[in-house]
């Protein structure tokens, strides 16, 4: 049985009673692990949730694929989970980092690890909107200029208009539509809203 450190990026209904949870580890990279039961054990659905931090028991099944025997939670960005505007951002960053890391890939791991949650705890604890989408702004660039679709020699500054190309980006590379960005369109709307309001007062 191994032990691993992993953030849950999303989860995934499967079956009728479980869950596949797809984590992020600064060891193994991007793994996507089978929990079996999750969705109808509400003693144990409630440990598995996106933007829970902490440690897993993994074992390999007989059918070869990895199975979580236990999770040991250490963090679970509780305050994310209060903030609609967070929960979005937040929602966002961790579908572009699924959707750019690489399955069980051990390159670069721990940075992107690092990098996730250092963007993380600035979306929990800056009280600033225009901080939040900084925060997730400059994770986004981070990732794709590691993954090689981002020229990093002439930095970009934090716009609305520069945020909707970098997701349009994004979606380019991947081929694939974001589900959390509307969402992200909500939150860009009401930063509008405040710097047209802070401009007539």
């Amino acid at each position: 049985m191994d032990s691993v450190t992993g953030f849950i990026l999303k989860t995934t209904p499967y079956g009728e009673s479980d869950l596949i949870v797809h984590l992020l580890s600064p060891e193994r990279g991007k793994l996507s692990v089978l929990s079996r039961g999750a969705r109808k054990s509400k003693k144990h659905s409630c440990l598995i949730e996106p933007f829970d931090k902490g440690t897993f028991s993994l074992k390999t099944s007989k059918a070869s694929y990895l199975r979580i025997e236990h999770f040991n939670p250490q963090k679970s960005f509780r305050q994310i989970r209060e903030s609609l505007d967070r929960v979005a951002l937040a929602s966002l960053v961790c579908e572009i980092c699924d959707r750019l890391t690489l399955e069980e890939s051990e390159d670069e791991a721990s940075i992107v690890y690092d990098s996730l949650l250092e963007c993380l705890n600035k979306i929990e604890k800056e009280h600033e909107l225009k901080e939040l989408l900084r925060a997730s702004f400059d994770f986004i660039s981070f990732l794709l200029a590691l993954s090689g679709y981002l020229d990093t020699t002439e930095p970009v500054k934090a716009s609305m208009h520069s945020f909707r190309r970098l997701i349009r980006r994004v979606e380019s590379v991947t081929e694939y539509k974001l589900r959390t960005a509307p969402a992200l369109e909500v939150v860009l709307s009401k930063l509008q809203k405040e710097h047209t309001t802070n401009s007539r007062s």
